[in-house]
């Protein structure tokens, strides 16, 4: 089992260290950021009905900043199939956005009933699933993409738990473009 648990690890090592490289390539280019999220929660529509999964979005901020559409909407794809993932049937997934400062940022609360906190700084680690119950949900990558894309448009990927206890909060932060300099 372990050898095959290892196999699997290799595998995921591979397919990782290529689609890595292609994410530091960027393509930055001026997108509507809620834009990017609304294609994201189509992409993952499908599998949260299957799932049993409601997905909404609340505030939107309706900001621009310069990104790599593909790289930034595989990002905010991957939070939000992970929050499907671990949302038990009949739970909601809600993604927003907001503007701090200089920074965007793509919030998705999701409703797994926590994580362990020795664990949350593990969570972007290539191939990191946590416990046995992760198995068979994905190579555990998904989140270390997410890292990656952030780290590359020199923004942040967190994790918190919600104050409440039911659940998570993945953020992937961004930096907007500076306001423009008045002429004179």
């Amino acid at each position: 089992m372990r050898r095959a648990a290892a196999t699997l690890a290799g595998a995921g090592y591979a397919v990782l260290v290529p689609e890595l490289g292609r994410l530091r390539e960027l393509v930055l280019e001026p997108a509507a950021v809620d834009d990017l999220v609304s294609d994201a929660v189509a992409t993952v529509a499908p599998l949260a009905e299957a799932a049993g999964v409601t997905v909404g979005a609340g505030a939107l901020a309706g900001s621009v900043a310069d990104v790599d559409v593909r790289g930034v909407t595989r990002a905010v794809t991957n939070l939000l199939r992970n929050a499907v993932q671990h949302t038990p049937r009949g739970g909601r997934v809600e993604v927003r956005t907001r503007v701090l400062g200089e920074r965007v940022e793509v919030a998705v609360a999701d409703g797994c009933g926590g994580i362990p906190d020795d664990d949350l700084p593990k969570l972007f680690e290539p191939g990191w699933r946590g416990d046995a119950s992760r198995a068979g949900r994905g190579m555990g990558l998904g989140l270390a993409i997410v890292a990656e894309v952030a780290r590359t448009h020199g923004g942040e990927a967190r994790v918190e738990n919600r104050p409440d206890g039911t659940g998570c909060v993945a953020t992937l932060s961004l930096p907007t473009p500076p306001p423009p300099t008045p002429p004179g």
